[in-house]
């Protein structure tokens, strides 16, 4: 069975790839158009994405520092939210992708 320590160093790892992913998406999509209204839409997807970015950082460098079982149960738990939003995102922009083709 996988420890709390274990979930949240694999929560960590996870999160931390999806966030390259979302950057590596993103550079894609900035380089496919050259549309006006793609451009807003990329931009609109970015801004989104930084937002969450910045607080999945945080939340991330709280949950490296946490010391007591309880708190890491909470932080895995609030960075579920966040995984879920930048998932959300990330089909987002695989979409913006898929329609530049």
């Amino acid at each position: 069975m996988e420890t709390i320590e274990q979930m949240a160093d694999r929560h960590i790892r996870e999160s931390e790839a999806s966030l390259d992913h979302i950057d590596l998406l993103m550079k894609r999509a900035q380089k496919a158009s050259a549309k006006a209204s793609d451009q807003v839409e990329i931009e609109r997807l970015q801004e989104q994405a930084t937002k969450q970015q910045e607080k999945l950082d945080l939340h991330l460098a709280a949950l490296k520092e946490a010391r007591q079982q309880s708190d890491l149960a909470r932080l895995v738990e609030e960075g579920k939210s966040f995984r879920d939003r930048l998932e959300r995102i990330r089909m987002g922009i695989e979409r913006l992708l898929l329609s530049l083709i």
